[in-house]
């Protein structure tokens, strides 16, 4: 939990939904660490175990001194830390904190990827880099916007399953007192996971009623990326450029002056409307990549509200638009467009 930000205020009442749902039987014999640094408070590493009143009780198991918590160095000492003092035969990782997709923390002053520690921030190449020291049966993201193709297949060596949202979360996150039991299942129920995590909103009214989660099967993303690879090798720098993107679903709304994360599916829809094969080929990779998908009728953004959501595929794609050199050039160093775009049009 990176929450020296404007979210460390749900800190607690996360940790105290989490302690909720520890009791003996949903952990399943497995260990719950947590490490939490807040705004208020040095950085700590808990368990949360069973206490004597059948909920979970937090013991301290170390307290750090202040530091900043997005840091790959950070990250991969914490996670080696737990990784050594509880070896298990399998782990999963929740990442909790604000979240951008892939967008740069160096654009402007509110884009950034995965967590913020103060002015710090954590990069999509540092994140994969860390992460790819280990392996998850799940990676799951409590942090908006972590639900991006180019985010995926990042992290696509890191763990088995990506439970994530394209669009922005609500800052009461998971119902963490609902998802431990199949967190630690014997094999962890990844859609369960999510699924609880849709219902959780969808039963709310107004703008709470505001959801959206998939599950991707990482080892499927090759797929996907080779169907897309296909794409980028026919279509022309004119029909790139001309994609109708007010008719494609908007799933961001971090700027007002343009859109850069659409609907993944969507998106390719109107990219290969005149090379339909390209898109059955493409249809058919996702299918077997996005394993669960939801997302309520409308979807909450801090900026504007509520949003329609009519398409929705589980997944958000970057969208190249030539008034947009910055973000292509930056989009360049990710390794989605290495492996998928055989050269960037004029």
């Amino acid at each position: 939990m990176a929450g020296e930000n404007s979210l460390s205020s749900v800190i607690t009442r996360n940790l105290e939904s989490l302690e909720a749902g520890c009791t003996q039987e949903n952990l399943n014999g497995g260990n719950l660490l947590v490490y939490v640094d807040s705004q208020s408070n040095a950085p700590c590493l808990y368990q949360i175990r069973p206490g004597a009143n059948g909920e979970g009780e937090r013991i301290l198991i170390q307290e750090y001194e202040e530091s900043n918590s997005v840091s790959p160095e950070t990250m991969r000492n914490i996670i080696r830390q737990v990784s050594e003092q509880f070896p298990a035969q399998g782990m999963g990782l929740i990442l909790w904190s604000h979240g951008t997709a892939w967008l740069p923390s160096n654009l402007t002053s509110y884009l950034r990827y995965f967590g913020q520690d103060g002015q710090n921030y954590m990069e999509i190449n540092e994140l994969s880099e860390v992460l790819n020291d280990f392996h998850f049966d799940f990676l799951a993201f409590d942090a908006c916007y972590m639900g991006s193709i180019e985010v995926a297949y990042a992290l696509k060596d890191c763990a088995d399953y990506l439970i994530a949202s394209p669009t922005e979360i609500l800052s009461a996150g998971f119902p963490y007192n609902q998802i431990v039991q199949p967190m630690f299942a014997s094999t962890a129920n990844v859609t369960d996971i999510a699924q609880r995590f849709y219902n959780y909103y969808n039963e709310m009214s107004g703008m709470m009623q505001s959801a959206s989660i998939s599950v991707i099967r990482n080892e499927a993303l090759e797929e996907v990326a080779t169907a897309c690879y296909d794409i980028f090798s026919h279509i022309t720098g004119e029909e790139l450029w001309n994609v109708p993107l007010q008719d494609v679903q908007i799933l961001e709304y971090l700027s007002n002056n343009y859109h850069s994360l659409y609907d993944f599916d969507d998106y390719v829809a109107h990219l290969t409307s005149n090379h339909p094969e390209l898109y059955t080929h493409f249809q058919n990779a996702l299918n077997q990549c996005v394993i669960y998908k939801a997302s309520t009728s409308k979807n909450y953004f801090s900026r504007v509200g509520m949003v329609s959501i009519e398409n929705y595929s589980g997944l958000s794609v970057y969208a190249p638009q030539q008034e947009l050199s910055k973000l292509n050039t930056w989009y360049q160093q990710l390794s989605w467009w290495n492996r998928v775009y055989t050269a960037w049009p004029d």
